[in-house]
């Protein structure tokens, strides 16, 4: 669901006069030169023939003021307010509500510089009304390339109207397969042992992006047998494999891991793609992620007994070739105990906050900073050691979080209107734990 914000029909006024709206494009607030074209008969010059100033003067009560000079004409003010779905306009000169004039065209030209294109987000802040709350939450600063609106580290998190947020369901568990008492496994008499990798990146958009999967690779035991000396080869295909006969569980993590490799790189349309086009590779990628989810759940119970498993932060599987590096591969475990999500909720003067923890019997645990795997949770105490998440839910609900280290903010003023169904629909499905 998105938390929508309705814009007022009233006129809005300052100093320069009416504001004049130019929609964003969909699901964003970037306004790109096709737009702003469509509403004026002025064009960005071809040539540089008449020069275009501006300079961002301040960001006050949700409004940014920008400065614009045309050639050699007097400096005038353009104001800008940024709003859910339309960008508000208006000038000291020669804009009203139903003329964009040409200095607001100009200084936007200017704005959507060499790209054509310009994200607003940064001074969309509903409600920041007065002083005291934009001073309280965010911080303006003024430099040589304009004016910077971010919110203070201590306010991380804080949710603006338009965030998308799930609809929180109960989903189908993973049911785990039971296993017998783990029997760690012997000690290696072969000269080269086989281990497993946990693959991870960040959900940003790397060159050949992928999701979590599993890899297996050969390497030399240390002399005690018990860590890897040093990394051999990835096993890619089955010419990679060691010239010996597998184990039953090593030929079942062998059939695993070549379908990870198969199924976890993430699909991306083309720019000239149609939207039908885009739609097909955003239900591909949804697919492949649960399959390998699926896979995750098969591999597990083989995995807590293996003797050598690493963990590597990929940055694309174009860097997953040859020979591991040994500086960028952690030792790490998969751990049999059921971690279960669950949330903090605290209240303050002017904002809740909601904050992202995980129970393993009867105790908490915090997620460690910026935590990327998406399958997976881990504490802050042992952050390589592996809980296999039991929900494609669960998997949903831990990468939103993760996007702002793992807590919430909503200010009481947006609270009913826009997050109370989220968080209702969260106790509905999450242990919440009222602080």
């Amino acid at each position: 669901m998105y938390a929508q914000t309705m814009i007022s029909t009233n006129t809005l006024s300052k100093k320069g006069g009416i504001f004049f709206r130019l929609p964003f494009q969909h699901d964003s607030f970037k306004l790109d030169i096709n737009t702003l074209n469509k509403f004026s008969d002025f064009r960005k010059p071809k040539h540089p023939y008449l020069r275009i100033q501006t300079r961002k003067i301040s960001f006050v009560n949700e409004l940014l003021v920008v400065g614009v000079i045309v050639g050699e004409e007097a400096e005038e003010m353009v104001y800008i307010k940024v709003k859910p779905l339309e960008l508000l306009v208006s000038c000291s000169v020669d804009t009203d509500e139903n003329y964009l004039g040409r200095y607001a065209y100009f200084a936007l030209c200017d704005l959507l510089g060499a790209s054509d294109e310009c994200d607003f987000d940064e001074y969309y802040w509903p409600d920041f009304f007065d002083d005291k709350m934009q001073n309280k939450f965010l911080t303006t600063s003024k430099s040589k390339g304009g004016i910077k609106v971010i919110l203070k580290t201590i306010y991380r998190g804080l949710c603006k109207p338009v965030k998308y947020l799930p609809a929180v369901k109960r989903d189908k568990v993973m049911i785990r397969r039971k296993t017998a008492d783990i029997i760690p496994e012997a000690l290696t008499t072969e000269e080269q042992l086989m281990g497993y990798c946990l693959l991870d990146t960040r959900s940003s958009k790397w060159h050949t992006n992928h999701v979590p999967s599993l890899i297996s690779y050969t390497g030399i035991p240390s002399k005690d047998k018990i860590s890897v000396k040093w990394f051999n080869n990835y096993i890619l295909k089955p010419e990679d494999l060691p010239d010996r006969e597998l184990t039953a569980e090593q030929q079942a993590l062998k059939d695993i891991c070549f379908l990870m490799g198969e199924l976890s790189p993430v699909q991306y349309p083309k720019q000239k793609d149609s939207e039908s086009r885009r739609v097909e590779f955003k239900k591909l990628n949804k697919a492949n992620f649960s399959k390998v989810f699926t896979l995750w759940h098969e591999a597990f119970p083989l995995l807590q007994s293996r003797r050598y498993t690493h963990y590597h932060f990929t940055y694309g599987m174009r860097n997953i070739k040859g020979k591991p590096v040994k500086s960028g591969m952690s030792p790490c475990t998969f751990s049999n105990e059921e971690a279960e999500l669950c949330f903090l909720w605290k209240e303050k003067s002017d904002y809740y906050k909601l904050e992202l923890r995980f129970r393993i019997g009867g105790k908490l645990y915090e997620l460690p900073s910026y935590f990327n795997a998406s399958f997976f949770v881990a504490s802050c105490m042992n952050p390589r050691k592996m809980h296999l998440l039991n929900s494609l839910m669960d998997c949903e609900i831990l990468a939103l979080f993760g996007e702002t280290n793992y807590r919430m903010l909503f200010l009481k003023v947006h609270y009913e209107a826009y997050f109370s169904c989220f968080v209702d629909q969260l106790r509905d499905t999450y242990e919440f734990i009222d602080k």
